[in-house]
C-alpha cells in the first residue's frame, strides 16, 4: 500500500509534454492529461477526444510523436471518407 501511495504521488518531471495535443501515427488526436510511473518508465494518460475514449502510451513513445496542428485536428473533426 505505501509503494502504491509513493508511486501515485511522484511528481511527473515533464509537465510542458502535458501542454499541448499530439498526432498518432493514424491521424488521432491526443490529448495528454496526466502521467503516472509505471516502474521506472512514465507513462502518459490520454483521452482521445473524437472517439472519447481513454489510453494510455509510454512517453518514450509519446513524444517521439508531432504536436497536433490545428490543420491536423480540422482533418480529423472530417467524417472519414470526405476528404
Amino acid at each position: 500500500m505505501q509503494a502504491r501511495r509513493k508511486e501515485s504521488s511522484a511528481q511527473y518531471p515533464n509537465k510542458g509534454v502535458l501542454r499541448f495535443d499530439w498526432r498518432a501515427a493514424d491521424g488521432e488526436i491526443l490529448h495528454p492529461y496526466a502521467a503516472r510511473k509505471g516502474g521506472k518508465r512514465w507513462i502518459v494518460k490520454l483521452y482521445l477526444p473524437f472517439p472519447q475514449t481513454f489510453d494510455e502510451m509510454s512517453e518514450r513513445d509519446f513524444i517521439a510523436l508531432p504536436i497536433a496542428t490545428s490543420d491536423d485536428i480540422r482533418a480529423r473533426s472530417k467524417p472519414h471518407g470526405t476528404e
